[in-house]
C-alpha cells in the first residue's frame, strides 16, 4: 500500500510498504494475553537503515516504529514493529 515514510529532520519519502495486525500472546508473570501488533514491511532498497522513532504514515494513519527493525530471512524487507502513534 501507499505509504511516506518520515524520520526527524529529512525529507518525507514516498513508498510502498506490506502492513500485517498479527495476535501475538504476551506472557505478563504466570498469565498470558493476547495482544493485537502492527508490523510493516519496508523494502530495504527503499530505506537503507529504519530506526524507533521514525514515522510510516498511511493515509490518514500515523505509525511510529518502535524497538528495533529486523531483516527478513532473505535480507530484502524491513520488518519494523509500528502501532499507531498517540494523538494528542
Amino acid at each position: 500500500m501507499a505509504a511516506v515514510y518520515q524520520r526527524d529532520g529529512a525529507l518525507p519519502l514516498p513508498l510502498r510498504v506490506i502492513r500485517h495486525q498479527p495476535t501475538e500472546d504476551m506472557r505478563f508473570g504466570e498469565m498470558i494475553a493476547p495482544v493485537d501488533t502492527t508490523i510493516v514491511e519496508i523494502d530495504r532498497s527503499d530505506v537503507a537503515n529504519p530506526i524507533a522513532g521514525d514515522v510510516v504514515t498511511i493515509g490518514t494513519e500515523i505509525l511510529r516504529i518502535e524497538g528495533e527493525p529486523r531483516l527478513d530471512r532473505q535480507g530484502l524487507k524491513w520488518l519494523c514493529e509500528a502501532p499507531p502513534a498517540l494523538r494528542f
